[in-house]
């Protein structure tokens, strides 16, 4: 048999994916989404080229990075309490 199979394949990502801890999906996929929504969105030349919703996704793509990067300092700091000075 000679020839060739042509076809269009979709493929939907899903929270529950193998390999993806759900604390890690909890914690992030919002903001992994609407970078993924956002990079798809801007490949100009695409079906799936939508400057309309561009700026939105980019907006909340780079505040979810800067959520996490402050709570990841927050995570990794090291707690110092404050010592009293009762004077001599």
């Amino acid at each position: 048999m000679t020839g060739a199979l042509n076809g269009t394949l979709a493929l939907t990502p899903i929270r529950l994916a193998a390999g993806v801890e759900e604390e890690f999906l909890d914690e992030y996929g919002d903001g992994i989404a609407d970078g993924a929504i956002a990079r798809l969105a801007g490949q100009r030349g695409t079906d799936w080229y939508a400057p309309d919703i561009l700026s939105f996704y980019q907006t909340k793509f780079a505040s979810a990075i800067a959520d996490a990067a402050i709570r990841a300092k927050n995570e990794h700091t090291e707690n110092v309490g404050n010592t009293g000075y009762g004077g001599i």
